[in-house]
């Protein structure tokens, strides 16, 4: 779950806080109308995400500045001449009122892949080693490109090679998750993290891997949204033709404007000043 909290008037934070119950992603920590009285209570909890009216900045740049140094800040206002400002306070996003729940999760799911890409940066591509037993006294080296799979299982994981191997790993799936994740990993399930090179197909919400039917995973609720956004960005997108994508009425209101205009037209008088 990713921490958030609000900082705003009453009308903005009841906005908010609604969205905020509503999605599967977040875990609200907090709500105030006093930028000043919560910053202590800011940096004990250090939410992922504070959500600040945009009202706030004039007075209170500096704090603000501040506080974008360990949370990501989205300013809400429903004024756009705001943003600038909010953007040099380092906002992190902009959010005009009256909020949509699809604007609002389009936000999130930015914070999102955000997130995952600067995890990604510096960690292990190519291999790495795991504990074997539970005392740590045998290590195995264990290439990437020859996982399948991650399960969590109890108190550490397993990890699902290509070549049918189980190779237990005595590491929690949050552990592997933060020391292995490379651009090929994407954690889809609370239970499952799937390496997206051995994706052979997907069906619906299930993952099959490696051309084998039982390899198979479920994409859970929690990370549906991000996997399918990851997804889309390597779907082969057919162009659109304009034509096609005019409605009847519009295609025929255009074929009678331009008919109208090639019947004005003197033909005569044209080739008589051409030539």
């Amino acid at each position: 779950m990713i921490n958030c909290y609000i900082i705003g008037q009453l009308c903005t934070n009841k906005m908010i806080r609604e969205l905020v119950e509503h999605s599967s992603l977040l875990l609200l920590k907090g709500a105030t109308s006093d930028l000043s009285a919560s910053s202590i209570t800011v940096g004990a909890i250090k939410p992922a995400i504070i959500f600040i009216d945009a009202g706030l900045i004039e007075k209170n740049k500096a704090t603000l500045v501040s506080m974008s140094r360990s949370s990501a800040i989205i300013f809400v206002s429903s004024k756009v001449e705001e943003a600038y400002d909010a953007f040099e306070a380092f906002a992190f996003d902009y959010l005009l009122l009256p909020l949509t729940q699809e604007r609002f999760e389009k936000s999130i799911n930015k914070f999102v892949n955000f997130s995952q890409f600067q995890k990604r940066a510096g960690r292990i591509t190519e291999s790495f080693f795991i504990r074997a037993d539970a005392k740590g006294q045998k290590e195995l080296l264990v290439k990437c490109n020859e996982i399948c799979y991650i399960e969590a299982f109890k108190n550490y994981v397993i990890l699902h090679m290509t070549d049918g191997r189980e190779l237990p790993c005595h590491n929690t799936m949050k552990e592997v998750e933060d020391s292995l994740l490379s651009s090929h990993f994407i954690r889809v399930h609370k239970s499952f993290m799937i390496n997206y090179e051995k994706v052979t197909a997907i069906e619906g919400n299930t993952i099959f891997l490696n051309g084998n039917d039982k390899n198979k995973i479920l994409v859970g609720s929690t990370y549906r949204k991000a996997f399918f956004d990851f997804k889309s960005q390597k779907l082969i997108k057919k162009q659109k033709n304009y034509f096609q994508s005019l409605d009847y009425s519009t295609l025929v209101s255009l074929l009678v404007f331009y008919t109208g205009l090639l019947n004005d037209f003197d033909f005569k008088d044209f080739w008589s000043v051409l030539f």
